[in-house]
């Protein structure tokens, strides 16, 4: 196969595509800008100036990241073009090339406009000697090449089955025009002096410029300017600079997690700490390192109630044991409503520094003639004593505050979660949501004939997720003050503001009122989900709010979704009037009628986040998506660990949440401004 065969096939043609067709194809896939024409009759060797056609309405491939391979096409409109910068002086360059500043501009453009259908401008060049060459060149017709430069504000986009979609631009805008060695249309024409057209073949080979390199690698469109490169290039090294950071410190953060485990795991074993230090220094797993030690103990098993068990399962099973008591103590002295377990009252009245005690004690630390400080610096392992053998403190105080920022998370309410939708992230990249359309309609399928495909109509909303968290910093001072508060108050502060920081986050998408996907604000006329002007809740009122979520219409704008409203989304202004609305004993006029809301099922919320009088409406989220939230997976809602300080003489416990929302689709929801 020959080397125009073998490009031939790489660009999708048939193999006797000729050196034409090839040509033409290839200019389309790395379309730099429109090319263009000379006319040379029109050169002026004194004034330096030319006339050339910089612009046709020729199709030129051209990708676009929502469609991928496009034809595009630049209206020879007049009225379509913004001539104000290409006629207030504007440049001409050298290939488009702006990193020499002025010295890099050949000339002027004298005068740009529309003549028989295309794009003529007239150019003056400098009389500087260093475009002089650049000058005898184009008279010599050495160089012939233009190309524009030019940003596409607006585009009439056509599609039709089996070819690519038409980029239509409708309103352009050209800043620059540059000689070029390589014209984007291989079979450009070249004006001669008795104006006939003669078709020449461009069979050099094509080839990018290092700034459309440059842009191309920094993830932007081929015709970016050097100072959107430049400003891409940056904050893509920024990016790699900071995932690489973050890599770092997720190993070193991997590496403690690893060498404290071990660590853990060798010492309730009842195994010496050299035999920890050797599994940590060689590098291995926690998974390994727990078989190894379960090998290294199972030579010395021990009998207990007759039974054969090792030494690791008896020490691991007590020592948690322990600790679960104690935490169970230390709650029910922060809060007397937490029950005591009959374990739990062995350490029943013990000051935090007596467990403190205890737990270095187990740990076969002698406190004996220890200070309160000392024996505080002992259980978190911030002594010399403690070098080699560590308490089980600090993991039974993370224990503590754990429980009970879990439970009071739980017991937090979120109003928005009955008429949202819960999703999760997979990791920190914009999740893209597809708002599933209606299928196409039943058909009638005659006898032996075949079912024919249905589509579903769909459209896409993108967010992300975002982490919030709070450090819990424990002192050993509050260990010697037997500061109770960091076991009750400050763990419940921490989970009832991760609550009400996700209620903010929510409602705060009804108060915005950003747009959508489609770049109609979510409540908008245009999406019929907004009434015409506020009115307070009244029969009349939600007799419309329901008729536009029952004759909403799905994505192919046709198809009546029929959405039954569900929830009465108020703020506390309107709560009475809400919960008088959809009760059975409520009267609106007099003892004699009947309500005729309360038998309709719906249910009120109230949240302080909606104020005014505005209210809302919204179907059951499993009808219709409404508004999304998510975490990240694998880490729950509410994710704590813990550390032994640095910065501070005690240890640190951080609470942490990954969470994410965006208003899905604006179909399911109904806004009423109110009076």
């Amino acid at each position: 196969m020959n080397e125009l065969q073998k490009r031939a096939l790489s660009l999708g043609l048939p193999i006797t595509a000729s050196l034409s067709e090839v040509l033409r194809a290839e200019v389309e896939v790395a379309n730099l800008h429109t090319g263009a024409q000379f006319v040379p009759t029109s050169l002026n060797d004194e004034n330096r100036t030319i006339d050339v056609v910089f612009a046709t309405e020729t199709p030129v491939r051209t990708y676009s990241w929502e469609d991928g391979a496009v034809n595009e096409v630049l209206s020879m409109d007049a009225t379509n073009i913004r001539w104000d910068r290409i006629n207030g002086g504007a440049p001409v360059l050298d290939n488009h090339d702006r990193s020499k500043g002025t010295r890099g501009q050949l000339g002027t453009i004298e005068n740009a406009r529309i003549e028989n259908g295309t794009a003529v401008a007239t150019l003056r060049f400098s009389k500087r000697a260093d475009v002089t060459d650049t000058w005898n060149d184009i008279k010599d017709g050495i160089i012939r090449g233009i190309s524009v430069g030019y940003r596409v504000h607006k585009y009439d986009i056509t599609k039709e089955d089996g070819k690519l979609p038409t980029y239509r631009a409708v309103d352009w805008e050209p800043f620059e025009i540059s000689m070029a060695p390589v014209q984007a249309d291989p079979l450009s024409q070249v004006r001669n002096a008795e104006n006939k057209t003669i078709l020449t073949e461009n069979k050099n080979q094509l080839r990018m410029t290092e700034l459309e390199k440059r842009a191309l690698a920094a993830g932007l469109t081929i015709a970016a300017t050097l100072a959107e490169v430049e400003r891409a290039e940056k904050e893509n090294r920024e990016r790699n600079e900071a995932t690489i950071a973050l890599a770092a410190t997720t190993a070193t953060e991997n590496e403690r997690k690893r060498s404290t485990e071990i660590s853990e795991a060798v010492r309730s074993a009842g195994l010496p700490h050299s035999f920890a230090a050797t599994l940590i220094k060689d590098g291995k797993p926690v998974d390994e390192a727990r078989k190894l030690i379960i090998d290294e103990i199972a030579k010395t098993n021990v009998e207990v109630n007759g039974q054969n068990r090792s030494a690791a399962s008896v020490g691991i099973e007590q020592r948690e044991k322990v600790r679960e008591a104690m935490a169970n103590a230390i709650e029910h002295r922060a809060n007397p409503t937490i029950e005591l377990t009959p374990q739990g009252r062995e350490f029943r009245g013990n000051t935090m520094l007596d467990l403190a005690r205890f737990s270095c004690e187990q740990a076969g630390i002698n406190t004996r003639g220890m200070s309160a400080r000392e024996v505080a610096q002992t259980s978190f392992g911030l002594s010399e004593r403690a070098y080699q053998t560590s308490s089980d403190f600090p993991i039974t105080l993370g224990n503590t505050i754990n429980r009970v920022l879990r439970r009071e998370y739980a017991i937090t309410g979120a109003t928005f979660e009955p008429w949202t939708n819960r999703g999760s992230f997979t990791d920190f990249r914009p999740k893209t949501v597809i708002q599933l359309g209606e299928t196409t309609k039943m058909e009638q399928v005659a006898e032996g004939a075949e079912y024919t495909y249905g589509t579903f109509g769909e459209a896409k909303e993108a967010y992300g997720a975002v982490k919030y968290g709070k450090i819990i910093p424990l002192s050993w001072e509050a260990i010697i003050n037997d500061d109770l508060g960091a076991f009750n108050r400050i763990p419940r502060s921490i989970a009832v503001q991760a609550k009400l920081l996700q209620n903010q986050l929510v409602y705060s998408i009804l108060s915005d009122n950003a747009p959508m996907n489609d770049t109609v604000a979510l409540f908008h006329a245009t999406h019929k989900n907004l009434a015409p002007a506020g009115t307070p809740i009244s029969v009349a009122s939600l007799q419309a709010a329901r008729t536009a979520l029952r004759t909403q219409t799905g994505v192919d704008g046709n198809t009546i979704l029929n959405l039954i409203p569900k929830y009465l989304v108020v703020g506390p202004s309107n709560e009475l009037t809400a919960y008088q609305y959809t009760s059975q004993n409520f009267v609106p006029t007099k003892n004699v009628d009947i309500n005729p809301v309360y038998n309709t099922q719906l249910s009120v919320i109230v949240d302080p986040r909606i104020t005014g009088n505005e209210w809302y409406l919204m179907t059951d989220p499993g009808q219709m998506d409404t508004v999304e939230y998510s975490f990240l997976d694998g880490e729950g809602e509410l994710f704590t660990e813990q550390r032994i300080g640095f910065d501070i003489d005690g240890m640190h416990i951080k609470a942490r949440m990954v969470f994410g929302t965006k208003a899905i689709d604006w179909r399911g929801m109904y806004k009423n401004a109110g009076s």
